[in-house]
């Protein structure tokens, strides 16, 4: 993976700056390509594999909606978590106070191993 520096505004003192290796993305991989690499692997072919993702895609987010924790093998699992509001005593916490609802990924073991091995290299 190639990566260049960068200076930026140091966080703990904004006042100065500090240099910072920054990844350089190289494009986009989309599904479309995906599935055709995924087709080329096996008997499927290219609209089987695309439907099949598009179908997989279209289920996250009402498992996740409904507080399930989608595992994906040694891929990782999907999961919502949110921020709230604090408040002084149970019975003033509500959904009101719930806010910045995301997604979190967190990788297994395996796929953490597999791109443990990148090596980076300095883009000019």
């Amino acid at each position: 993976m190639n990566y260049s520096i960068r200076e930026k505004q140091n966080p703990l003192n904004r006042t100065e700056s500090q240099f910072y290796a920054v990844p350089v993305w190289n494009g986009k991989i989309e599904l479309r390509d995906l599935a055709q690499e995924i087709a080329e692997l096996c008997t499927l072919t290219e609209a089987d594999v695309t439907a099949v993702l598009e179908s997989f895609l279209s289920r996250i987010p009402p498992h996740l909606m409904r507080g399930s924790v989608i595992c994906l093998g040694d891929f990782g699992s999907f999961r919502l978590s949110f921020r709230s509001k604090g408040s002084r005593t149970i019975e003033e916490v509500s959904s009101e106070d719930i806010h910045n609802v995301r997604i979190v990924f967190r990788a297994r073991p395996e796929l953490k191993h597999r791109v443990s091995r990148v090596k980076f290299t300095k883009k000019s």
